[in-house]
Parts: structure tokens; sequence; C-alpha cells
């Protein structure tokens, strides 16, 4: 599956999607986690060398997450 830049980027529509990060071989980790109606969809965005720089990527990757949703945070 090619790699998607946003929840827009999706061939159907996204309820709600998640940043998160993860420590994996000494670097920073941030995953984006969108959950649709019928699954989810998990996607490795890019390492970082500090906890602070990949929260900060997190943050924006959730904020242009959130802002490519249709609806509310909640899908309805």
């Amino acid at each position: 599956m090619p790699p998607y830049p946003g929840v827009s980027g999706f061939d159907r529509n996204a309820i709600r999607a998640y940043a998160r990060i993860e420590r994996e071989d000494g670097m920073w980790v941030v995953y984006l986690d969108v959950l649709f109606v019928d699954g989810f969809a998990h996607r490795r965005i890019a390492a970082y060398p500090s906890r602070e720089k990949a929260e900060t990527a997190a943050k924006w990757m959730q904020r242009v997450a959130d802002r490519d949703l249709e609806g509310p945070p909640s899908g309805l």
C-alpha cells in the first residue's frame, strides 16, 4: 500500500486520526493511526533523534489530520 501524506489521502472517509510516538532503535518515531468505519490504517511518519522533536511533529500531524476530517472529532 503506498504511503499517504494525510487523512485526506485515503480512499475512504476517516472517522478519527491519532498521532503517537514510540521509541525504536534509539530514535523516536511518529505514527499516525487512522480509524475508519470498517477498520483502521497505521502509518509510520518519520523518526526523530529526540523525544521533544517527535512530540512536536506528532502534534503537527494530529492538527493536520483533525483539519482533514470531514466531520467533528466524534465522526458524526
